[in-house]
C-alpha cells in the first residue's frame, strides 16, 4: 500500500487496522461510500484524504477519467507485481487453512474454509464469532453481516431469522459463540481448488 499512488476503499467501515498497518496518510486516500463518514457509527477513528459520496455512474466515469491519463503499457506492467503478491498471498492461505485440517479442536482457517465450501452462493452469512473472510470471501453486496458493538453472544440466530424472514428465498447460516449453528447450504462451490476436501477431514 505504502507504493501506491493513490488508495480507493469501496464503501469499507474498517479498512485497515492501525496494529496492521492501516490506512495510510500518504498516498492520498479517498473513502467512496453511501455515507462516507459513516456519521451513524459513535466511534469510527479513521480518517480519509477524501471523502467522496458519488453519483451514479461513478465506476465507468472513474474508469475513463484514469483510461485517459495512464498509459496502458505502463499500467500493466506495474500490475504484474501486485498480482502476483496477490496470488502468493492467497496461496499462503490456502495453506494455512490445510495445516489446521487434522487438528483438535479445529483451526478457525479450516472451519471458515469448510463453511465456505458449502455455503451456496445466495446464502447470508450473519456472524458474531471469528469467521474468517479470507476463506469465506462474500460473494455480493449484503450477503454477508457481523456482529455490531452493539451486539454480543446470540446476536446472529436472532439476525438470520430476521434476515430470512425479509428475504423469504434466502437462506441464512448464523455462526454464534455460544455454538448454536443454523444452517441452510445448497451446493458446494467448486471455483476454488484445493488438494484437500473438507470432507475427508478427521
Amino acid at each position: 500500500m505504502a507504493d501506491a499512488d493513490v488508495v480507493l476503499v469501496v464503501d469499507c467501515d474498517v479498512p485497515g487496522s492501525r496494529r496492521a498497518r492501516g490506512p495510510p496518510t500518504t498516498p492520498p486516500w479517498i473513502q467512496l461510500a453511501v455515507d462516507p463518514f459513516y456519521s451513524r457509527y459513535p466511534m469510527r477513528p479513521t480518517r480519509a484524504t477524501f471523502p467522496w459520496r458519488p453519483s451514479r455512474p461513478w465506476r465507468s466515469r472513474l474508469a475513463d477519467a484514469v483510461r485517459r491519463r495512464v498509459d496502458p503499457a505502463a499500467a500493466a506492467a506495474r500490475r504484474a507485481r501486485p498480482v502476483a503478491a496477490h496470488r502468493t498471498q492467497r496461496e499462503a492461505w490456502a495453506r494455512a487453512a490445510e495445516a489446521e485440517s487434522g487438528r483438535t479442536p479445529i483451526g478457525f482457517q479450516w472451519a471458515s474454509r469448510c463453511i465456505g465450501e458449502v455455503l451456496g452462493s445466495d446464502t447470508i452469512l450473519v456472524n458474531e464469532y471469528p469467521v474468517d473472510l479470507r476463506h469465506i470471501p462474500p460473494p455480493a453486496p449484503g450477503s454477508c453481516f457481523g456482529s455490531p458493538h452493539s451486539g454480543g453472544l446470540g446476536w446472529a440466530l436472532g439476525a438470520a431469522l430476521g434476515r430470512s424472514s425479509g428475504l423469504r428465498r434466502r437462506p441464512s447460516s448464523p455462526r454464534s459463540a455460544t455454538g448454536r449453528t443454523s444452517s441452510a447450504p445448497r451446493r458446494p462451490r467448486t471455483s476454488r481448488p484445493s488438494s484437500t476436501s473438507c470432507r475427508s477431514s478427521p
